[in-house]
């Protein structure tokens, strides 16, 4: 049965699969093209061809906000099944994409503890506008001096070996931070479940992914999503390592005060929107915006969870984070001049547009729960 909200428009069904559960089933028309693009198997489209262990499943919605669509249809029809009440996400290059957490079940039974069909609706209309699983640099090109970017150049700055030591890039697509030596933060939507997980590998130490010296990569053995995570704000996650990174870590604020002026941002997301993820590692600089300045935005914006998620951006867009990188830390120094970690890149509409700030999620809200996640671990 189809259900339309606005300019989401998409297929669903529940039946019972092979093994017996329940299942979803978002029904998408895509070209070949797509299938690569999208990095799945085109003997199995459903599947991904590289990702997390176990794999998610890719959510592919046609029409996007604002009149974009998604996808041009023309040849190939199939179905992707999604377990009840997983969480899943999407990382579809320059597309719309974003997570779903949602159930179904049988005539008759109690339902699950999957999203409801308003919180699936609002999910979905958050998703058309993200632009991708990942915010990374995007475009950053002159603006008016009254908006003027601290570097204003096109595509982003390269960042120094070394410059940001703690930066990490996750095999999935996303970015992340050393919240310690063996622990990566990230973003909960880059992310499954709770639970081992050895299908992460993190890079560290270089700013040239092709560059061999210096890097080191190791691979996850458990993800900590954070508790209660539905898609809407509480966007954090950590990933233990098999083994500790000898580099320096990122430590992360514990309080307020540093909400404020100006944010480092670094990723090897898209340099453009819809461009192609980048080999080098990026920075930018952006100005924090108050909850209410960024309300007033309107549109998702209105979405905002006060207290959970902060903006920076400029008003008249090119500097911002894009496709990519999500997960990835927004830092600033603190007043002994030692980076710390405020945001981490979460979504926005577009990349780099007007009026369409940046939204990471606030650290130092959840610091105390990221720190008892931590030692669990």
């Amino acid at each position: 049965m189809p259900f339309v909200e606005d300019e989401i428009r998409f297929g669903l069904a529940c039946g019972p699969g092979a093994d017996g559960r329940w299942h979803g089933w978002f029904t998408v028309d895509v070209e070949s093209e797509a299938l690569r693009r999208l990095g799945l198997h085109p003997e199995q489209p459903g599947f991904l061809v590289r990702g997390p262990s176990p794999p998610g499943w890719w959510l592919v919605l046609a029409p996007c906000a604002g009149g974009r669509r998604v996808l041009i249809i023309q040849q190939q029809k199939f179905v992707l099944p999604m377990p009840v009440d997983g969480l899943f996400f999407v990382a579809l290059d320059d597309m719309c994409a974003s997570i779903l957490c949602f159930g179904c079940t049988p005539p008759g039974q109690p339902p699950t503890e999957g999203i409801t069909l308003k919180r699936l609706l609002t999910a979905l209309k958050r998703c058309a506008a993200v632009g991708a699983v990942a915010l990374a640099v995007a475009s950053l090109q002159p603006v008016s001096a009254a908006q003027a970017a601290p570097a204003p150049v096109v595509g982003g700055t390269r960042a120094a070996q070394g410059e940001f030591p703690f930066m990490v890039r996750l095999s999935m697509g996303c970015g992340g931070a050393l919240y310690t030596q063996q622990i990566v933060l990230t973003a909960a939507h880059c992310v499954g479940a709770t639970g081992p997980n050895t299908g992460i590998t993190a890079t560290a130490g270089v700013v040239d992914l092709q560059s061999s010296t210096g890097r080191v990569q190791v691979r996850s053995t458990y993800v900590y999503r954070a508790p209660g995570y539905n898609g809407t704000g509480k966007d954090w996650a950590l990933i233990k390592l098999a083994q500790p990174i000898n580099l320096p870590t990122l430590k992360i604020a514990t309080n307020t005060q540093y909400n404020a002026g100006d944010f480092t941002v670094a990723g090897w997301g898209a340099a453009r929107e819809g461009g192609p993820q980048q080999r080098y590692l990026l920075k930018a600089t952006v100005p924090f915006i108050s909850d209410a300045t960024c309300k007033a935005y309107g549109g998702l914006y209105n979405g905002l969870v006060a207290g959970e998620e902060i903006c920076a951006g400029f008003d008249a867009g090119r500097v911002d984070t894009c496709q990519g990188d999500s997960g990835g830390p927004m830092f600033r120094k603190d007043n002994a001049g030692a980076w710390v970690q405020v945001g981490i890149v979460s979504w926005g509409d577009g990349c780099a547009r007007p009026d369409a700030p940046g939204v990471y999620t606030e650290v130092s809200t959840f610091a105390t729960a990221i720190a008892a996640g931590a030692s669990s671990l």
